[in-house]
């Protein structure tokens, strides 16, 4: 039998290839013909190379300067009653987290956001129609690190962009409700139509007919997403967004990206070890997972915390329609879940050869 550890720790895990390389292809564990263990990049890169690269830096040094600011204004006592002002407007009187969002277009489809989608690249992928009169709650496989796929397909419009494949779907994406407890931050977010994902928001996004964009599993799926490793998707005991999709008489959409797994390396964390039980404490606690990640830098190859160049490809399945029961049993529910479980199964079998996961198992958790 197989144990726990020997499932989450596979026997070849390869390194993912970034930039025209492929790490540890040279040398072994990193080291390069010359005995490097940072290979550093080279000074001559396209500028089209450079605008990819910066557009993913800007995404993440937003994130980091706006947590470190916020910390900091706690040591700056005169900075207090302005803090104090902020957080009270944004928790009693602008709730727009909470109540469908704020979309801003005009941010979206910044032209420059397509260098995000080029710099992996990642690409979205129709293989049904999506009627613009329905509406949805689109169920994205796996979580990965960060999401990337979402980010770059469907919130910063990269170039098969979510807005011009389904056309008339007004979509809103869901995400921890800590992202809107962060100045600056919290209304760069919202702009990209971005909401709380507590099912009291995605409720009342979906009272407003406008179709939710859900990750099933979670910040604690990110804890098992590892380059080229069988995918693990934490999702046979989520069923809240199935029941809220039979409430609100929406169709279940799975959506798979390929490649979501491949932009991070992750150190090895088994169930029992000192690690797995720190980050699982954490996010019982706090509600995020906090993987030890291993990405690349703006001038190296090997160390830093942008992703890998990794081509990311998300399949959006066909819609299932799901009955309006506003009092779903949990009988019905069950069933209504199975149909989404081996929906999204068979959307994975019939794509991943296109997109060289023919070795790699889907398993549902």
């Amino acid at each position: 039998m197989t144990s726990e550890k020997q499932l989450h720790e596979p026997e070849h895990a390869v390194k993912p290839c970034v930039d025209d390389h492929c790490e540890g292809s040279e040398g072994g564990e990193g080291l390069t013909a010359s005995g490097s263990f940072i290979r550093l990049a080279p000074l001559h890169v396209p500028w089209e190379r450079r605008k990819q690269t910066l557009a993913v830096f800007l995404v993440l040094a937003l994130a980091l300067t706006c947590v470190i600011v916020l910390l900091g204004t706690l040591f700056v006592p005169l900075m207090w009653p302005v803090i104090a002002l902020y957080y009270v407007l944004i928790l009693y009187v602008d709730t727009a987290p909470t109540s469908g969002g704020r979309k801003i277009n005009c941010v979206r489809s910044w032209s420059f956001w397509r260098h995000y989608a080029d710099y992996f690249p990642a690409r979205l992928h129709k293989t049904a129609d999506v009627p613009a009169d329905g509406q949805y709650i689109f169920a994205v496989h796996p979580h990965g690190i960060v999401s990337a796929g979402i980010w770059a397909n469907i919130l910063l419009q990269g170039r098969e962009t979510f807005d011009k494949l389904f056309a008339g779907v007004d979509v809103r994406a869901a995400t921890l409700p800590m992202n809107f407890k962060i100045p600056l931050w919290r209304e760069f977010v919202l702009s990209l139509g971005l909401i709380d994902s507590s099912r009291a928001s995605i409720s009342s996004a979906l009272s407003q007919r406008k179709s939710v964009l859900i990750v099933p599993g979670g910040a604690k799926e990110a804890l098992y997403a590892r380059p080229n490793a069988d995918y693990y998707l934490t999702l046979k005991h989520r069923k809240g967004f199935v029941r809220l999709a039979m409430i609100h008489g929406c169709s279940l959409v799975p959506m798979f990206s390929f490649g979501e797994n491949e932009i991070y390396g992750q150190a090895a964390n088994p169930s029992g070890s000192t690690l797995r039980s720190v980050q699982d404490w954490l996010y019982k606690h706090v509600g995020v997972a906090f993987p030890v990640l291993r990405g690349r830098g703006i001038f190296n190859y090997d160390v830093g915390l942008l992703p890998y160049r990794q081509e990311i490809n998300t399949v959006v399945g066909a819609p299932i329609p799901l009955e309006k029961t506003p009092n779903p049993s949990t009988k019905q529910i069950d069933a209504a879940h199975q149909r989404y479980v081996d929906a999204l199964k068979e959307l994975y079998e019939t794509h991943k050869a296109a997109y060289g996961n023919e070795h790699r198992k889907l398993i549902i958790m």
